[in-house]
């Protein structure tokens, strides 16, 4: 075949014909040159896919100036998953020029599979992401097409982001958006108002939608599959006389190889698409086939992907989406109900060339009781990668990138430290050297870690084991990593992906050898490398439990027989159950390849034991305890005296200022201070706003070298804290104690938030009214009798002389007749004693 030209035209007349899209061809050629950003919405089978690419391509040659000599910019197509990027490509490429030249238009760019095209390139979001960080200004591309962003990829968001940015620089990239679903809103308000909407309707045949729930559905049992697998063998016969294919939705490789075992076992031709297949096994079953046949396929088929012949859809409702434990740092992927636009989704597939048939097998209430959308990958997955994209694109957290949903702080953050772990990230979250390297290559940051940390050894067998764990990794394979690569029944998918990654270690490949590592690694020590916070240590001998460095607890199932009774491993994938959190993979380490990937930390932690200062000193991996000792403060100050005073600070960080004690004199004065402060505010302080290990310098050291801790006296620490040039203010504004009329100095109790005094009625008699103290609060009086029990309580002397003091009198005058009860209290002489007493005093 004769090569194409670079400039090469594409026949749209004939590549769109018989579509929908057809229709939009003009209004799609025009958005390209008259705004920056266009929103394309069509329902599925309307060929924007296939159409809109080479619409733009043709449009940005026209374009060109004439007599350049420049070739014409190339136009990017993403689309989530590598299947249906290739069955794009393949399809567009064999429409528009059958064959497969080096000078081909059409190229495709994913995972395991690059072949260059001259005008137009279909990829996956996390290729074009790598494009983007190696070379930001995208020379050479006039427009990028970002296809089933409804999906909300966490990559497809990323790149939108960053394209969004870029423009700011280039104003001659075009941005097309493209879904079958999606809040227009929201894309328009973050485009800005000048991106152009273009709506191509769909003349979709109407979908016959049946009901058929099953009690197991939710826990997606055994016997649910069966009734998928019946309800699909229904439909096969009601629909193969007609020459009809159905389509089977499952959510994973497990169960879609569960319904295809049932289908062939009734002799109903059946076949699997999903992303672990081979390129030949896939192109098998997207080629269209004579015979009706059932495809059972995971959300590959929900929406880029054309499976020819289809009228019919069996949804099991199922959907398998990442989600991230917070509280154990850790991510999986769980079965859950599918959103309400994923299952239409899958329905419109029966629609696309007649009508057609669903059957959910769920019932019509717990098909409106699902979520309406699903939920962004963003706010549920392993955030890791993203970070280190994020990071190397230089707004580290997103900080400054617009897009459609903030990433949450804490999967964030949690990403970040996991980044730290392997050296890709600084404390700033920047990228480091080897960060930006590892952004580079097509692997989850750390596998890519592990395999740049080999990639220097010039031996052909470690690049060979290093290459084959990675891939098996990569596959996600369960149970002890080490014995499923001895067993010799590797799966060709593997083994293609091990030949990739030893052509990578290649190209990465140093001049100058890693001195650490002098022999074969095993494949225990690869994932330690990789996951350095998963090393983990049997909790006690014979236990299936394993606790690790990261602080999680994991069980290991029974039946990983070669891993039992091993103390130390290495994991490769947790996964959540009812029962707690499960080992999926790992292998058998010794303890000290556990500390070349963890190092170990030594740390003195302090408590409290009798009053004293106790000390420990451990040695850890992490969340790991390797030893323990006990030290006495005399011990530590001699020995290890700077690590004292911060084993202390960090029980004063936990602790604060109630690890210390307060004797009645400083618990009267921290009381003044913490009423002034709620009244007045600055510059009166607040004691938790205070450092101990600042103002309390002296005290802690003290501690730290064996004093009791109710030896300290606390009343100078929190003079300190006032400030000197207030302190005649400090007196008046909440003294510490108030004359009476009667000579008497009486305490004034701040430990129920206000002033309080208890004193003798008697005592109080010429005070007009209640004094006032900071803030305008008046002091509250607990009168008592001359036997000192409680008669009245107020905070309004002047009230109570007018009014409740005269029914005080009449009751207590007959009880205690010794004591004065004058009928003006506010003109009487105030006295503690009996009128006998003063009698004889003024005689």
């Amino acid at each position: 075949m004769p090569q194409i030209p670079a400039a090469h035209e594409f026949d749209c007349a004939r590549i769109g014909a018989g579509l929908p899209v057809t229709q939009s061809l003009t209004e799609i050629s025009r958005a390209l040159t008259t705004s920056k950003v266009s929103i394309i919405t069509a329902p599925p089978g309307t060929g924007k896919t296939t159409a809109v690419p080479p619409v733009f391509a043709n449009q940005i040659m026209r374009a060109q100036p004439s007599g350049t000599h420049d070739s014409p910019g190339r136009v990017l197509v993403t689309i989530p998953r590598r299947v249906a990027a290739r069955a794009a490509a393949r399809r567009l490429l064999h429409l528009d020029a059958p064959g497969n030249s080096p000078s081909s238009p059409v190229g495709i760019s994913v995972r395991g599979e690059h072949r260059p095209g001259t005008r137009i390139q279909f990829m996956t979001p996390g290729v074009l992401l790598r494009m983007l960080l190696k070379n930001p200004e995208l020379p050479g591309v006039s427009a990028v097409v970002l296809d089933e962003v409804h999906e909300r990829n966490v990559d497809t968001d990323l790149c939108l982001g960053m394209l969004l940015e870029l423009q700011e620089l280039r104003e001659d990239l075009h941005v097309c958006i493209m879904s079958a679903t999606l809040d227009v809103r929201r894309y328009r308000d973050l485009c800005g108002p000048h991106c152009q909407v273009i709506n191509i309707p769909s003349p979709l045949h109407p979908v016959d939608i049946q009901w058929s729930p099953h009690r197991h559905r939710v826990h997606g049992s055994p016997d649910f599959w069966e009734h998928v697998a019946e309800q699909a063998r229904g439909l096969y016969v009601d629909l193969a006389p007609h020459q009809q294919s159905i389509i089977v939705f499952a959510p994973g490789v497990r169960e879609i190889d569960h319904v295809v075992a049932h289908l062939q076992a009734h002799d109903i031709p059946s076949f699997p698409l999903h992303g672990r297949l081979n390129n030949q096994q896939q192109d098998q079953v997207l080629t269209p086939c004579s015979q009706p046949r059932v495809i059972v396929a995971s959300a590959i088929a929900e929406s880029s992907l054309t499976v020819p012949g289809v009228y019919g859809v069996v949804d099991s409702t199922l959907s398998r989406q990442a989600r991230r434990d917070s509280q154990r740092n850790m991510s999986g992927l769980v079965t859950l109900s599918a959103s309400r636009d994923t299952m239409e989704q899958r329905a419109g597939r029966a629609g696309r060339q007649g009508p057609g048939r669903c059957i959910r097998c769920c019932s019509e209430s717990e098909f409106h009781h699902a979520p309406a959308h699903s939920t962004p990958e963003i706010r549920t997955t392993d955030l890791s990668s993203t970070a280190l994209y994020l990071a190397c694109w230089g707004t580290p957290r997103g900080e400054g990138l617009v897009l459609l949903d903030s990433p949450p702080r804490q999967a964030i953050q949690a990403a970040e430290q996991n980044l730290q772990a392997i050296g890709a990230v600084d404390e700033q979250g920047r990228a480091t050297s080897l960060g930006k390297q590892l952004a580079e290559l097509p692997l989850e940051p750390y596998l890519a870690a592990a395999l740049w940390k080999y990639a220097c050894t010039t031996t052909p067998k470690v690049a060979h084991i290093v290459a084959a764990t990675i891939a098996a990794l990569s596959d996600r394979v369960s149970g002890d990593v080490a014995q499923f690569l001895d067993n010799g029944r590797i799966p060709g998918r593997i083994q293609a992906e091990q030949q990739r990654l030893e052509k990578i270690m290649e190209r990465c490949r140093s001049t100058e050898p890693d001195q650490n590592i002098s022999s074969t690694p095993t494949p225990g020590e690869i994932i330690a490398t990789a996951f350095p916070l998963q090393v983990a240590q049997q909790v006690t001998a014979g236990s299936s439990e394993y606790l690790l460095a990261s602080g999680t607890r994991a069980r290991l199932p029974q039946d990983y027989r070669s891993l039992i009774n091993q103390p130390w491993i290495a994991i490769a994938e947790l996964s959540k159950s009812p029962h707690g959190t499960v080992i999926r993979s790992a292998a058998r380490i010794t303890q000290e390849c556990a500390e070349a990937a963890v190092a170990p930390e030594e740390s003195l932690t302090a408590e409290f034991h009798d009053g004293k200062l106790r000390f420990r000193c451990s040695r850890s991996l992490g969340a790991i305890e390797l030893s323990s000792t006990p030290l006495s403060a005399a011990q530590v100050a001699a020995t290890h005296p700077d690590a004292a005073s911060s084993a202390v600070s960090q029980l004063i960080q936990h602790h604060g200022w109630d690890l210390f004690h307060f004797s009645p004199q400083a618990q009267r004065l921290k009381e003044r201070m913490e009423f002034l402060h709620r009244q007045c505010g600055d510059p009166w302080p607040h004691l938790p706003h205070y450092p101990p290990e600042t103002y309390a310098a002296a005290e802690l050291s003290a501690l730290a070298h064996g004093a009791a801790v109710d030896s300290i006296d606390m009343v100078p620490v929190l003079q300190r804290l006032l400030p000197w040039q207030h302190i005649q203010e400090f007196e008046r504004l909440a003294p510490a104690e108030l004359k009476l009329p009667s000579g008497h100095h009486h305490r004034i109790d701040y430990s129920q938030g206000r002033p309080i005094i208890r004193a003798k009625l008697q005592e109080c008699f010429g005070l007009q009214e209640s004094p006032h103290l900071a803030g305008g609060i008046r002091i509250q009086f607990h009168l008592l009798s001359p036997a000192g029990r409680p008669v009245a309580v107020t905070e309004d002397l002047a009230s109570f002389w007018s009014g409740p003091y005269h029914q005080v009198r009449a009751e207590m005058r007959g009880r205690y007749p010794k004591h004065p009860w004058p009928e003006d209290p506010r003109q009487a002489t105030a006295t503690a004693a009996t009128k006998a007493q003063v009698r004889r005093h003024n005689s």
